[in-house]
């Protein structure tokens, strides 16, 4: 399956917390730019509650956007090969799977400046940070993939983790049970 070029998927299910928000409101100033040469694919489409219904009744009027609704994994994972970045905005995670579904499918990617981002990502280099409350921030992003100028990627390495440390629950109850 070919890329799409200038494409953009946030796959999330609709939580205030996950931010869907500031990708429209990113959409709605590349828009007023007069930049309209991208996609950007929202996992909603009104239908699942209240807060979803607010977004698509609120930016349905974005030409970029497209409101796809949930998917079943295997659409998912076309989606994942068709698009060319990955957007994650969300506000609050423990693990962000599209974040690691991602960087399986070595997709560019465009993520919250938070703990768990860096974390789950791990070393990865096609990766740009940005405050997750700031869609003039990740609309400077999204315009640096879409016109592929200053595409000065951030980055990311894992950090050195201090001991004590465990990879499993048997290293974890030798550890204990040695105190």
């Amino acid at each position: 399956m070919e890329v799409e070029k200038n494409s953009f998927i946030y796959p999330s299910f609709p939580r205030v917390f996950k931010n869907f928000e500031v990708i429209c409101k990113a959409s709605e100033i590349l828009e007023n730019k007069n930049i309209k040469n991208f996609k950007v694919y929202l996992t909603i489409d009104g239908s699942e509650n209240i807060y979803s219904k607010e977004i698509a009744e609120k930016y349905n009027k974005l030409e970029c956007v497209k409101f796809i609704g949930l998917q079943l994994r295997e659409n998912l994972m076309k989606y994942y090969n068709k698009t060319e970045t990955v957007i994650f905005p969300s506000k609050i995670e423990t693990w962000g799977l599209p974040v690691t579904e991602a960087k399986e499918f070595k997709k560019k990617l465009i993520l919250a400046d938070l703990p768990y981002a860096h974390e789950t990502l791990g070393n990865y280099q096609n990766v740009f940070f940005f405050n997750p409350d700031s869609a003039e921030e990740l609309a400077v992003k999204m315009e640096s993939v879409i016109t592929e100028k200053n595409i000065n990627f951030d980055g990311n390495i894992c950090k050195n983790i201090e001991q004590p440390y465990c990879n499993n629950w048997k290293e974890l109850f030798e550890i204990v049970l040695k105190k």
